[in-house]
């Protein structure tokens, strides 16, 4: 009563005097209870449950041992769901969670989702975890989760799209620690019209991130094909070892009449082409499958791919591109260029262009073999860029190479570093603003099949400081002191985008979602090329003048 009194006390009395305040006093205390019993409520559905394909020991939920089965799990926000064993159905919450109480899918050590055929995506949900319509869901590998098909592909038993987690219409998804594999495996040349898609969703989308994974033998380690409204949709610190068909990350419009806003493709190490090409007019592709082999548009090999659909007000926008390694062989069949182009973004005509300008920078592309064959770096007809501080590297590849081909738009090109292509860039139109750039070693394409000189001659104005200098760079492409580059670059500060204020991660992929690069000098020039260099400085040339890039 010590706490009714007090109450009564520093309440005034209503119309008729104390006995209304006691009243209220009442009724205060059983808001309280009601508050206290809720907060008991909410905390006690905060549950770790365990789960395997059917129930094991008692079936209480408690542990591995006494798994409830996945059927019959009882999805409620807040709670953890431990995945045990080897499931071999999918996984289908039937709840939401809420941005404080988010459901998590946990994959225990070995767990993993495996069936023959792993179950494709109807564009309203499916996969082997059908996330379609939810929202605050994380699903977490853990140490070593697997999602599987183990007989399906062109010269398996089965034979259909195979997706390992659905977001169709999803938002506030997290999807981390996992491999997914094998879901379909695509070998030359038969087959044409199935795939398998690590992360797949249509519909309106809205912070979905896909980070930390391993994507091996995907037709897509992500598409996103968003159909509605959407926004956030990022992949990052994820790791593609063998991406030999399609589209290793694509995130795109699947129509008109809506825009997305906010596209982060990032920190991904990615492989295409795991064999090894004979020659540049080999048939022959020596790998884990053969699809250099042949003329499907399978072939179509884009590492990271992004394009917008409809006309203005439609389109994509802050469509960032950054921090990436894609390191391999590129396909070429007798001659001919299968692949498109290492980081590829465009605007597909349905009743105009609608804008799709992406911001590319800090990239690593390295060209192991073979060539694409639009360059290392392409936007298409219809779309602009800005290409900043980018190293591409064409020392292992064949002598059709090009670093960059601009499609049409409108592009600003600056502070990047190019190393042995045979061609620098070829300009198919639009408008070039560039400078800044080093271009070592360039073969006989030159630059559009022009000199050095007669490009700058035809775009007046540009490329006044870049130069052509041996960068002097390590094994893993940091700048040497007394490199060249170090002191060479535009400050790009007043671009106001915070990310290429620092530097690539020597590393990037799987595990590295914490590692950072050297930062870039708050002032003064910056080091040409993906990385800034982390040693001490001498004191800047003063003969370079600061752009400052509008």
């Amino acid at each position: 009563m010590k706490a009714a009194n007090h109450i009564m006390r520093i309440i005034p009395g209503g119309r008729y005097g104390r006995p209304a305040a006691a009243g209220f006093t009442r009724l205060i205390q059983l808001f309280f209870c009601l508050a206290i019993l809720l907060t008991l409520t909410s905390a006690a559905q905060a549950s770790d449950v365990y789960l395997g394909q059917g129930s094991a020991g008692g079936g209480s939920g408690s542990d591995c041992a006494n798994a409830k089965a996945v059927s019959g799990a009882g999805w409620a926000a807040g709670n953890t769901y431990h995945l045990c064993g080897t499931i071999t159905s999918p996984v289908t919450p039937s709840a939401n969670g809420t941005s404080s109480a988010p459901i998590t899918i946990l994959f225990e050590n070995n767990a993993m989702i495996s069936m023959p055929a792993v179950p494709g995506d109807s564009g309203s949900g499916g996969g082997a975890i059908n996330l379609g319509g939810r929202s605050f869901i994380n699903v977490d590998g853990g140490t070593n989760g697997i999602i599987q098909s183990t007989a399906n592909g062109t010269k398996l038993s089965s034979h259909i799209n195979s997706v390992g987690i659905g977001v169709d219409g999803g938002n506030h998804i997290n999807i981390s620690n996992l491999t997914i594999k094998n879901l379909f495996v695509n070998v030359c040349c038969s087959d044409g019209s199935e795939f398998g898609q690590g992360m797949y969703g249509q519909g309106s989308m809205s912070a979905i991130h896909f980070f930390n994974n391993t994507c091996i033998q995907e037709f897509a380690c992500v598409q996103l094909q968003a159909t509605g409204t959407s926004s956030d949709l990022e992949a990052y610190n994820n790791s593609l070892p063998s991406q030999d068909v399609g589209w290793g990350i694509v995130i795109v419009m699947g129509g008109g009449g809506f825009q997305v806003n906010g596209i982060y493709i990032h920190d991904n190490d990615i492989t295409p082409g795991s064999g090894t090409g004979i020659n540049s007019n080999s048939a022959t592709f020596v790998g884990t499958n053969s699809w250099c082999t042949g003329n499907s548009d399978l072939t179509h090999l884009d590492p990271i791919h992004t394009w917008s659909q409809g006309s203005s007000p439609d389109g994509i926008f802050t469509d960032y591109i950054y921090n990436n390694h894609i390191h391999g062989y590129f396909c070429v069949n007798q001659g001919t260029a299968n692949s498109t182009t290492a980081i590829f973004w465009e605007a597909h005509v349905s009743g105009g262009n609608a804008p799709n300008r992406a911001t590319v920078f800090n990239n690593l592309i390295e060209m192991t073999g073979g060539h694409p064959g639009d360059g290392a770096i392409y936007p298409q007809t219809g779309t602009d860029g800005d290409i900043y501080n980018n190293t591409i590297d064409c020392t292992g590849a064949d002598s059709e190479s090009l670093a960059t081909e601009f499609g049409g738009g409108n592009v600003t090109y600056y502070n990047n570093l190019v190393i042995g292509c045979n061609e620098a860039t070829l300009f198919d139109g639009g408008s070039y603003q560039g400078d800044y750039n080093d271009w070592f070693n360039i073969g006989s394409g030159g630059w559009g099949q022009q000199s050095l000189a007669q490009w700058k001659s035809s775009h007046s104005g540009q490329d006044a400081h870049s130069i052509t200098s041996d960068p002097k760079l390590n094994a893993d492409h940091t700048p040497q002191a007394g490199s060249s580059v170090i002191g060479a670059a535009s400050d790009l500060a007043s671009k106001n985008i915070a990310q290429p204020d620092v530097s690539k991660p020597v590393n990037v992929g799987l595990g590295n979602e914490n590692a950072t690069g050297v930062a870039r000098a708050s002032s003064g020039p910056w080091d040409i090329g993906a990385y800034a260099f982390g040693g001490s400085r001498p004191n800047p040339p003063t003969n370079v003048s600061i752009l400052s890039v509008q």
